[in-house]
């Protein structure tokens, strides 16, 4: 599973939605989606109705997950809260499942899926004020991934959001 680590977009606490941006945002969260996903190429060119479509139309593709973290990413870009709510715990819930291979017989979560997965419901927690929410799913992230740079971002924007609500 590859991340696209381009796909950065500006969420700020109390501000609307400013749109995708090329590069990270100091200011902004990272939404993690797997680049082969169904509606990847949709949510990279901002076309959230587009990416929610394609993922949630994708809910018996082989990679399920990938579609869910899609779906998650694209509704919280596109402020539909509620329903991130719900696509964001699908995600986590999917990543956290065995996947048993030939070079995986005993079934383990995939760790990366997980990571992205955590971390954007991290986001989607910070954004509803939830910070307490946010911060076990950045650590839970940082478990399956200690060296995630975006996780890393992620829980850095989180904890300045959170700074910033309380002044």
């Amino acid at each position: 599973m590859t991340k696209l680590r381009a796909l950065s977009i500006a969420l700020f606490c109390c501000l609307p939605l400013s749109g995708i941006q090329a590069e990270e945002s100091a200011h902004g969260f990272v939404l993690l989606i797997d680049e082969d996903a169904p509606g990847a190429s949709a949510m990279v060119a901002g076309r959230f109705d587009e990416a929610v479509d394609a993922a949630t139309s994708a809910r018996m593709h082989a990679d399920e997950v990938g579609a869910s973290t899609v779906a998650c990413a694209a509704l919280i870009a596109q402020r539909n809260l509620e329903a991130a709510n719900e696509a964001c715990d699908r995600a986590v819930e999917l990543a956290q499942r065995p996947i048993t291979t030939v070079y995986n017989p005993r079934g383990h979560a995939d760790r990366e899926a997980l990571a992205m997965s955590y971390s954007n419901r991290a986001v989607l927690r910070s954004l509803r004020g939830d910070a307490t929410g946010a911060a076990a799913d950045i650590e839970r992230a940082l478990r399956q991934n200690r060296y995630e740079a975006d996780v890393a971002h992620n829980r850095q924007v989180s904890a300045s959001n959170i700074v910033a609500r309380s002044d």
